[in-house]
């Protein structure tokens, strides 16, 4: 792994793609820090990202210390991987120095899970988060702590059947949620919740958990949307139990949706629910991936090609779709 003498000093986001052989490199320790120590000198560093890939299960995650970034003055943002491992491997070392990190508005790490999150936000602290990512398995513990943060964006599959702790999270902005697959949950009760979120601007959910899946259906999503003023994007990805695109009439959407995406419902829209899609007067972005039970015709592709000043949907500016007959 070379070590840089040193990173152009105006850097404010930086990637790091750590990747260690240690056939070659048995100094894995004394390189990340040299790395680290590098970067640490870059004093307008807004945004970090860290992915650590080694080539044997020997060495461990508590090897890289990040006691150097408590010396970046203005890191709002860090994002870890630990590549090869089931979990992230924090140590008790690595939570001090996260709780270090007074400006930290954006933390994510693959497999955020509840030991880990209860000794990141252990009281007394004064972590005041603003978007969180990698929350594997959110319980109801996890979401009794998470209202202590100022949160604006979650990322999280969720491991409770409801998702009554976003009622104490009106500012959340961003939302992606998928259920863990490991319970049964109540997608009714959960779309009321994210429902309450009047300032959700982008929302995505995910339905491909199997029987414990999100498995919400078309009424639910009218109601939920209905409730949001605010919603710009929207993503739905397997969503197993819709058979109509009505809920895109359903509140404001038709004049504050700018983004659309429709990707794999394994029932398949009846072709006549196209009609939907172009009371979207603000759309300027839209993907249709699986989603009709028959290809989209050429009249249809005619209204949605974009930059062609439709009538219908004037604004749409990037447009990507795709069929697959459903296997029988």
């Amino acid at each position: 792994m070379p070590v840089p003498a040193r990173f152009p000093a105006q850097l404010r986001s930086l990637r790091m793609w750590l990747l260690v052989d240690l056939s070659e490199d048995l100094e894995i320790g004394a390189s990340y820090d040299a790395v680290l120590a590098a970067v640490a000198h870059l004093e307008l560093l807004e945004e970090l990202w860290i992915l650590v890939g080694v080539s044997t299960e020997h060495w461990a995650a508590a090897d890289c210390s990040l006691v150097a970034l408590a010396r970046l003055p203005r890191l709002r943002a860090l994002a870890l991987r630990f590549s090869g491992f089931d979990v992230p491997l924090l140590s008790d070392a690595h939570v001090a120095e996260l709780r270090s990190l007074k400006s930290l508005e954006v933390f994510k790490v693959d497999r955020l899970d509840t030991p880990l999150l209860s000794r990141l936000l252990a009281p007394p602290h004064t972590l005041r988060w603003q978007e969180l990512g990698g929350l594997w398995n959110l319980s109801e513990d996890d979401a009794a702590l998470l209202v202590s943060q100022p949160l604006c964006t979650l990322d999280a599959r969720l491991a409770m059947p409801h998702a009554d702790f976003l009622l104490q999270l009106p500012q959340l902005q961003t939302l992606k949620f998928s259920s863990a697959g490991t319970v049964p949950v109540d997608s009714g009760r959960i779309l009321q919740a994210v429902g309450s979120c009047a300032a959700l601007r982008k929302l995505t959910l995910e339905d491909r958990a199997g029987e414990f899946g999100m498995h919400f259906t078309s009424a639910q999503l009218s109601g939920c949307v209905a409730s949001l003023s605010n919603l710009r994007f929207l993503q739905l990805d397997g969503a197993t139990e819709l058979t109509t695109l009505s809920f895109l009439s359903a509140g404001n959407l038709s004049r504050t949706l700018t983004e659309l995406y429709l990707y794999n419902f394994p029932r398949r829209i009846p072709h006549n629910e196209f009609e939907h899609l172009l009371v979207l007067q603000e759309l300027c972005a839209l993907s249709l991936h699986n989603v009709f039970d028959l290809p989209l015709s050429a009249a249809d592709l005619a209204l949605l090609a974009p930059r062609t000043q439709s009538p219908l949907l004037p604004h749409l500016t990037n447009f990507s779709h795709r069929y697959q007959p459903r296997a029988l």
